[in-house]
């Protein structure tokens, strides 16, 4: 079991179109895909305010990798990153995986 955290830093201005674009088209079609979604933040208080972060369980790398492949490979995505409100969408994307600690145990 891992888990994959995705930092998205938008542009100034843009974190409204990123966060209403992911309520919209990506979190359905991570549904479609079987996506994991563990949990989404918006920052508060000082400190980067144009970013949203997202954690995403997976099997295994592999299951990662076969999951973003069909995200990105449906022409709903495609047809998405198109539309006017979307187009200039390019956020600084970072993403690591982490596994458990041992010292908490597991957890459901």
């Amino acid at each position: 079991m891992i888990t994959e955290f995705r930092r998205y830093r938008a542009t100034a201005g843009d974190l409204p179109d990123l966060t209403h674009r992911f309520a919209h088209v990506v979190t359905p079609l991570f549904t479609a895909h079987g996506f994991r979604v563990e949990g989404a933040w918006t920052p508060t208080g000082p400190g980067p305010a144009h970013e949203l972060l997202y954690a995403v369980g997976w099997s295994d790398e592999e299951a990662m990798a076969d999951g973003w492949r069909r995200f990105k490979e449906d022409p709903a995505w495609e047809r998405a990153r198109e539309t006017p409100r979307y187009s200039g969408l390019r956020p600084d994307i970072t993403s690591t995986t982490w596994t458990p600690a041992e010292f908490l145990g597991t957890r459901p």
